[in-house]
């Protein structure tokens, strides 16, 4: 959807920032970096757990029967997927366009929450 194209992006990113964050954990614990690399790691840290953080309270928002599991189903889960393996999976037993509509309604929520803080 175009214009959530930088929350649709945080969202399909989600997953690799969680496993990029506990790489940069993992190396800042137990290796002996030189200051400009422990400083650029660092600062890696604090900007993803900023943006981890705020998808997290952002989801919060989301009515936790439809919108929720629709937004996990579609961007958070193993990358993204496309529409119609989402709306044909027996976890929405709804309409085509029942789940744009839904679709739709918790991306503006997503954007109206976070989209000017990314």
């Amino acid at each position: 959807m175009k214009g959530f194209s930088k929350v649709v992006e945080v969202l399909s990113n989600y997953k690799r920032y969680q496993v990029r964050l506990k790489s940069i954990k993992i190396k800042l614990k137990f290796e002996v970096l030189d200051e400009e690399l422990k400083s650029n790691l660092l600062e890696e840290k604090e900007e993803k757990e900023k943006v981890l953080k705020l998808i997290d309270n952002a989801l919060d928002v989301l009515d936790q029967d439809l919108e929720l599991p629709l937004i996990r189903a579609k961007y958070l889960n193993e990358g993204v997927k496309q529409d119609n393996l989402v709306y044909r999976s027996r976890e929405f037993p709804y309409s085509s366009s029942h789940y744009y509509r839904i679709k739709k309604r918790a991306l503006r929520k997503l954007d109206d929450n976070i989209g000017d803080l990314l």
